[in-house]
């Protein structure tokens, strides 16, 4: 079979996936929805195999870092709004409240840490792969290192799965069985949604149909991506980063209309 699709036309396959799925908060049709969201499950794995990817053949780690850092800070407040209505990402209120989001209690306030957008975890991602590659740490340090980031990314939409995925598609780079064995390991993981309230230190648990659809990304990679990254330009280069934290804010505001 034809290896048919390179970079560029899988992100843009992603955009559409994720586009739809963030329009669930608009669209009550639940057939739509369910099919969306199952879909669009690939779109993280994905961005994060890229990420891991494009490590090795970026000319400008620095920038491309800088980059995923400033607009994950952009999407932060964006994807606030879009979550919560409420585009500050942090606020200490007076008083003992409830919140979907991490919340602290700290005397008679409560610290109230929304989760961010995705773009601020492939941040960590990209950071955490650039840390291993180059600094050369003993095994001890580097556990400590993914463990502390990790922790980091449980303010961020995806949580910890994007640290476990970035390790799994590292380490095991050019071992493709064991890789994609403990990459459905943590899709089993995340079939049963173990999130960590990184403020709290609880966990919780619930069935979660939707992780089936982490697995899709295994065909993709393996049978239609031929390895290429279609046309180099500034469009393609920086229409995600843009597109990311634009779209969440429009999605919210039709909300108000619809």
């Amino acid at each position: 079979m034809t290896k048919i699709l390179n970079r560029n036309l899988i992100k843009y396959l992603c955009i559409i996936l994720m586009t739809l799925d963030h329009l669930t908060l608009i669209n009550h049709n639940l057939e739509f929805n369910i099919v969306s969201v199952f879909f669009s499950r690939i779109v993280c794995p994905i961005m994060i195999y890229f990420i891991v990817d494009g490590y090795f053949y970026t000319k400008d780690l620095k920038a491309y870092i800088k980059r995923l850092l400033l607009f994950g800070f952009i999407s932060w407040f964006c994807f606030s709004f879009y979550y919560y209505n409420d585009f500050l990402p942090i606020r200490l209120i007076n008083g003992i409240v409830s919140s979907n989001a991490p919340s602290l209690v700290i005397g008679n306030h409560t610290l109230i840490i929304h989760i961010g957008g995705v773009i601020m975890n492939l941040f960590l991602c990209l950071l955490l792969v650039g840390i291993l590659d180059r600094l050369k740490y003993s095994r001890i340090i580097n556990i400590l290192i993914s463990i502390m980031f990790f922790y980091l990314s449980l303010f961020f939409d995806w949580g910890g799965y994007c640290i476990l995925f970035t390790l799994i598609f590292y380490y095991f780079r050019d071992k493709k069985i064991i890789k994609w064995i403990l990459y459905t390991l943590i899709c089993v993981l995340y079939l049963f949604n173990v999130d960590i309230d990184p403020l709290g230190l609880t966990i919780n648990f619930s069935f979660n149909f939707y992780a089936v659809g982490c697995l899709l990304i295994i065909p993709i990679i393996e049978v239609l991506y031929n390895n290429m990254s279609g046309i180099k330009n500034k469009f393609n280069k920086y229409f995600f980063y843009i597109y990311y934290p634009l779209h969440l804010v429009i999605i919210r505001l039709l909300s108000y209309y619809l």
